[in-house]
């Protein structure tokens, strides 16, 4: 299982147009004035990133903020040595979707994030987080309940029983994958055993996830502030099963009516 991540935080920006049906935004006239920097990562693990040369990365125009200047063009430029791409009179207070089109970690290909260029020469830092897990670590963690379903009805805490979770740098952390690799939701422990044999947390917002089955990573957080992958566990989302029918003749035997 592949979980791949690209930071800074996504923003997802939606462009209403009145009239007719148009395949995206208009794109501004080019001026001068622009011009900035990316940078890329790769972190393994949830370890430190490290500078991932040899990246291919894709821009493309979003929509503008105020004071918008430089090109709007879409551009394809591959990161040097030190991992450092150059955008020249790349349009600045203006979103950027950017998409891993080659990296040298293949996991990474295909991802996007869009984020904000605010100025001239900003460094836009992009970071692709890969983290493996062997599959046979499934049976050692139980997740409860199971299923859970989308409608809250399973409640508000989640358990996992297994070994190993600590609390001594700060709470645990679960987070949620579906079978694509995509992080779903994820919640930090509000409980652990004193021996490390189960710990407690709040189920998320799952009401408007598909059914079916996920992967859950857990991680103990580590002296440096990150997180250390300890192992995961299946996780199964569920619609509510319908209400029992409500019995008619609760104490007495119905009698036909004539």
């Amino acid at each position: 299982m592949t979980k791949k991540l690209a930071f800074p935080l996504v923003a997802v920006f939606v462009v209403g147009l009145s009239g007719c049906p148009s395949s995206g935004p208009t794109v501004p006239p080019t001026t001068s004035g622009g011009g900035f920097f990316f940078n890329t990562f790769t972190s393994f693990n949830l370890s430190p990133p490290e500078i991932t040369p040899a990246t291919q990365i894709q821009g493309t125009w979003v929509r503008d903020q105020p004071g918008a200047t430089g090109d709007p063009s879409t551009w394809t430029k591959t990161s040097n040595v030190a991992g450092v791409g150059i955008v020249p009179n790349g349009r600045i207070n203006a979103d950027w979707k950017f998409q891993w089109t080659f990296s040298p970690v293949a996991a990474c290909d295909g991802q996007t994030v869009t984020a904000t260029v605010h100025f001239v020469d900003d460094d836009i830092i992009l970071v692709c987080t890969v983290t493996t897990a062997v599959l046979g670590t499934t049976t050692d963690f139980v997740f409860s309940p199971m299923p859970i379903a989308t409608d809250g009805s399973s409640g508000t805490e989640a358990f996992i029983t297994g070994n190993g979770f600590s609390s001594q740098y700060g709470m645990p952390l679960l987070q949620y994958f579906d079978l694509n690799g995509t992080l779903v939701a994820q919640a930090n422990a509000d409980g652990v055993a004193n021996d490390g044999n189960w710990m407690s947390f709040p189920i998320p917002d799952i009401s408007q996830l598909p059914v079916g089955t996920y992967v859950g990573f857990i991680s103990n957080a580590n002296a440096n502030g990150g997180y250390d992958l300890l192992g995961s566990t299946a996780v199964q989302v569920a619609i509510p099963p319908p209400p029992t029918p409500t019995d008619p003749c609760p104490t007495n035997p119905c009698m036909p009516q004539n």
